[in-house]
């Protein structure tokens, strides 16, 4: 009976303990990973990373990790190239050549974080882009108009090895 009383008692306390053990062991580690991806900036400056290589995203994830590259330009002081790690919004991802807007640390600026409400989605980028273009054609068209078009001659007809 004695041996029961003390199963009954001792089991859950120390499933409890395993659960403890557990629970606390992934906090660590989600913290660690946060620290990782989620610098804690103690001395910040804005700036902007202008991207020259992000890898390529997973096409079955909302958010991936990857190490971005670039060169930071800090107000006052000369640009410098810096690489960090990130997790980035697969929506959100990265072109070279695209400007993100930044808090680094003063003293280290590889240790940055990227304000990714402040950057427009891939198709939001693409929408502003074809809307840049068409304004672009449209001045021109209106300017240009006669001018012949790719694989066409002064004539208007289709040139040679161009099917109408």
């Amino acid at each position: 009976m004695e041996a029961l009383i003390i199963a009954v008692v001792l089991i859950p306390l120390i499933g409890t303990g395993i659960a403890l053990l557990v629970v606390r062991s992934s906090r660590s580690r989600r913290d660690g990973l946060r620290s990782l991806f989620d610098p804690q900036i103690a001395d910040p400056v804005a700036g902007t990373l202008t991207v020259t290589h992000a890898g390529v995203p997973s096409r079955h994830a909302q958010n991936a990790a990857t190490t971005l590259v670039g060169v930071l330009h800090l107000p006052g002081q000369p640009p410098v190239p810096v690489q960090a790690h990130a997790m980035v919004p697969t929506a959100q991802w990265p072109q070279p050549g695209q400007d993100l807007p930044v808090v680094v640390e003063r003293s280290d600026p590889n240790r940055l974080v990227v304000h990714w409400a402040s950057v427009p989605s891939a198709a939001e980028q693409a929408m502003r882009v074809a809307e840049q273009m068409a304004a672009q054609q449209q001045g021109m068209g209106q300017q240009s108009m006669g001018q012949p078009r790719m694989g066409q001659h002064d004539t208007g007809q289709p040139g040679p090895g161009v099917t109408p």
